[in-house]
């Protein structure tokens, strides 16, 4: 059977987008346009199979170099306009900053070639200031009046569209990670740990957004008795480095393991016993999706978009709070819990993530593109 043509325009390619797209191209002829290569913020080093998909990348003009003395993310090229202008695809999905002149250009130059153009997004923030409110939803017109359809990263995501006039249907796609990598047999460094000490797993930027300095102070928190023979790993690297370094200072079952490639991250997961995140915001946080994929129970924040895949006392908790006691309180509660339940937990974890991983959305698209098309 042929494949239906499907691009993707995009700011920069991200480990986690390229499993995704490697999972699309089982089902579409897939073109990927990037804004960008890198960004002066991201350390990762990626590699993708080109002959799996089509990619290009475009170059920034002086505008948007000037703009991102402010704002990394800001895209600007001039070939957007012959690239839309020769778009080939039925159907196109742009992701990226909604506000940026490559997505408004591409939006309009498509549509006005009759493309089905769909955004995929995060969750839309409130906004309690009347004139913040009125720019945002300003900004957002070109999006509401011209997309014909919304893939919302999560069911928070979802609701914030609606909120904000989108009328379009409304589909709930998710970022979503290959499962694969993290199997007994893709993980190299996979022997067992014979120290019986038990591992708190975080992972993320070493930025106030993602709250490592509560992770830590949760760790702290713990009673003697449930601290005996724990360690908390810190997976990341960032400008708090020094600082959180200090707040740790004096406990050395605080391990900061810096910054870690996609092909390492799996095997430090799989040593874990459970994983900890607090982020004060973060629109979906895969971080997550990876601790599903070990098997961990996991301790995460309300306000992490991701926290729809946790259910309190089934996979693990929900905390409601930025205070760190209460991360301890949900950590003290897991390590009490018997090994029957869980065993029961990591389970439900490894059931939940073959649900969600990225041939599941990949599929899931594909009956999208084929109702709407």
């Amino acid at each position: 059977m042929t494949k239906k043509r499907l691009s993707f325009y995009t700011n920069i390619p991200t480990p986690y987008q390229i499993d995704f797209f490697t999972a699309l191209s089982d089902y579409f002829e897939l073109s990927v346009t990037y804004y960008a290569e890198i960004q002066n913020d991201r350390q990762w080093t990626l590699s993708q199979s080109t002959s799996l998909y089509k990619v290009r990348f475009l170059k920034n003009n002086w505008l948007a170099k000037t703009f991102q003395k402010f704002m990394l993310d800001f895209h600007f090229s001039n070939s957007i306009f012959k690239i839309a202008g020769k778009e080939k695809s039925a159907f196109v999905i742009l992701g990226g900053n909604y506000f940026i002149p490559n997505t408004i250009i591409a939006l309009i130059v498509l549509k006005l070639r009759g493309k089905k153009v769909f955004w995929f997004g995060e969750r839309l923030l409130p906004n309690n200031s009347a004139f913040k409110l009125f720019l945002k939803k300003l900004l957002l017109l070109p999006l509401r009046m011209g997309c014909d359809g919304i893939l919302a990263i999560g069911n928070t995501a979802v609701e914030s569209y609606a909120k904000y006039g989108f009328k379009q249907p409304k589909f709930n796609i998710h970022y979503n990670i290959n499962n694969t990598n993290f199997l007994p047999r893709a993980i190299h460094n996979n022997s067992p740990d014979e120290s019986n000490r038990q591992i708190i797993l975080t992972s993320g930027s070493l930025i106030a957004r993602k709250g490592m300095d509560i992770a830590i102070k949760a760790f702290q928190g713990l009673s003697p008795a449930l601290k005996k023979n724990k360690q908390l790993w810190i997976i990341g690297d960032g400008g708090l480095r020094e600082e959180l370094t200090i707040l740790a200072a004096g406990d050395n079952d605080i391990v900061f393991m810096g910054f870690k490639e996609k092909n390492e991250v799996a095997a430090t997961f799989k040593q874990a016993s459970f994983f900890l995140f607090c982020s004060r915001y973060d629109g979906w946080g895969l971080v997550v999706n990876e601790a599903l994929a070990a098997g961990l129970p996991v301790v995460v924040s309300n306000t992490t978009g991701a926290s729809e895949l946790i259910e309190n006392s089934v996979n693990g908790f929900v905390v409601n709070s930025q205070d760190p006691g209460k991360y301890t309180e949900a950590l003290e509660h897991l390590m009490r819990l018997p090994g029957k339940s869980m065993s029961g937990m990591r389970e439900a974890n490894l059931a939940k993530a073959g649900l969600i991983d990225s041939g599941s959305m990949a599929r899931k698209l594909l009956g999208i593109v084929e109702r709407c098309s």
